[in-house]
């Protein structure tokens, strides 16, 4: 509905209060698709086209968020049969004159690292970004100037931007990439394809220009409609550090390539869902080996990568094992559009997966355990 709001992991509402105005006023004109959170920074992207930039501060047991960038593309003309509507959605939605409001489908922020001075960073928490990404339904990757507010680079893309993932490669976690240090931003849109862009850093904090590396078509699935447009890629992982990727499709199906071997064919594949999307994926303990997953038939898997040495269920490295399932979510209708229990997103603590369900449930789950589930309902 275009609100942001905040919670504790107890289950209680804490406060969202913009600054931009009254308490509870929508920072987007639509629904949110995206949101992350680096360091007291939070970003959203929402179906009106604008990323926007807030700063969490928790102030006498409550969370304020304060409104530091409205960012937003513009918008341009739609010519006749040229309108496109993001595959979450029926129809475009009645905004006045045909303007193509390049819905923000999904945004990123890069990894800081811990900053011990500043009265902003005490305790070593993480330095707030300086940057930001964002994909649209334009086919575009933005990167955006946090300190300005202004997008400083638009890379094309193929078709809707539905994911993005970045990673900082530094020695020694820059061999998988031919030794090449700066910042990695992996890119994938619905008709099947991932791009992977490089560049380096400035004050070791700001990228200098992206260049496109490497664009690859993620592998078929079988019942996938032509030019691979029905399969698209709706999540991504990228791990520099233990050579990987991990590619969530619209099928159900799970990709995992060698980031160093983009070419050849994924080494594992993970079946998510027979009955909806892989729409969401997240590190969970030790980045680069075990993941949570989340699809539009309600259900989260955690799955793990079989390592050299491993005595699990004698799988042989490079194997793609599930650990287990929790159904999250419940099919109230039989209809398309009726089912309310899709994971849409989630976000990994070290003991858990907190999962948003497309009905406004916000659901945890225990890692790697499955099975102990708490609903938190505002």
């Amino acid at each position: 509905q275009g609100s942001a709001s905040g919670w504790e992991l107890t289950g209680s509402y804490i406060a969202c209060r913009p600054s931009s105005g009254a308490a509870g006023e929508p920072l987007h004109g639509a629904e949110i698709h995206s949101v992350a959170m680096g360091g007291s920074l939070v970003l959203s992207g929402g179906a009106d086209g604008v990323v926007s930039a807030i700063r969490l501060a928790v102030e006498d047991g409550c969370a304020h968020l304060y409104a530091l960038h409205t960012m937003r593309p513009r918008a341009r003309p739609v010519e006749e049969g040229q309108m496109r509507t993001s595959p979450h959605m029926q129809s475009p939605s009645p905004r006045g004159p045909a303007l193509r409001q390049d819905e923000a489908m999904c945004v990123a922020l890069p990894p800081e690292p811990p900053d011990t001075g500043g009265d902003n960073n005490a305790g070593g928490r993480a330095a707030d970004p300086v940057w930001a990404a964002s994909g649209s339904q334009g086919g575009a990757v933005r990167v955006w100037s946090l300190q300005s507010g202004s997008a400083v680079q638009s890379l094309p893309h193929s078709h809707w931007v539905m994911a993005l993932a970045i990673e900082r490669a530094l020695p020694p976690l820059s061999g998988a990439l031919g030794g090449r240090e700066g910042v990695y931003l992996l890119s994938g849109s619905f008709d099947g394809r991932c791009t992977l862009w490089r560049s380096d850093l400035e004050d070791d904090r700001s990228p200098t220009g992206f260049a496109k590396l490497h664009s690859f078509a993620v592998a078929t699935v079988p019942g996938a409609s032509s030019g691979g447009e029905g399969d698209g890629v709706l999540s991504l992982l990228l791990s520099a550090s233990r050579d990987l990727v991990v590619a969530g499709r619209n099928s159900g199906a799970i990709h995992l390539y060698a980031l160093s071997k983009l070419d050849a064919a994924p080494f594992a594949t993970g079946v998510q869902s027979t009955d909806g999307g892989a729409c969401a994926l997240s590190w969970y303990g030790d980045a680069g080996r075990a993941f949570l997953a989340g699809s539009e038939d309600g259900v989260c898997k955690s799955w793990e990568l079989a390592e050299p040495g491993t005595r699990r269920r004698n799988q042989p490295p490079g194997a793609l094992v599930c650990l287990g399932v929790a159904q999250v979510g419940e099919e109230v209708g039989e209809e398309k559009g009726e089912e309310k229990g899709e994971v849409l997103a989630i976000a990994c603590t070290a003991a858990s997966g907190i999962c948003g369900l497309a009905d406004g449930r916000v659901v945890e789950v225990a890692v790697p355990q499955h099975g102990s589930v708490r609903q938190y309902t505002p």
